[in-house]
């Protein structure tokens, strides 16, 4: 998974067409999704997700995630299917806090 901020603050992700996160998310669209990096540091994103064909935000993430022609033949490629995600909270922390910065977006 390799998502990208847009600059309307979505974040849109491509799936596979057999994605089992495709009924999840028919199913269930609100998600989460965790980032912690080696210095343990994280941010913790919650929001609602949604199934989208918008072929501009396909083509963004195209230009910006080159790993994903290892995925797909194309933007038209009928398995790439893209979730984008309207943040509405955002929870970061730094290693040394004692509390995570909580941030609401809605």
């Amino acid at each position: 998974m390799m998502p990208y901020l847009t600059d309307d603050g979505k974040l849109i992700v491509a799936l596979l067409s057999r994605s089992r996160t495709i009924p999840q998310i028919k199913k269930n669209p609100l998600v989460e999704i965790c980032y912690v990096d080696r210095k343990m540091w994280y941010c913790r994103l919650s929001g609602k997700a949604s199934l989208s064909e918008n072929k501009d935000h396909k083509q963004i993430l195209w230009k910006n995630i080159p790993y994903l022609k290892q995925y797909f033949g194309s933007v038209e490629d009928p398995n790439f299917i893209l979730m984008e995600i309207e943040i509405k909270s955002v929870e970061a922390m730094a290693p040394h806090q004692r509390e995570p910065e909580i941030i609401d977006i809605a």
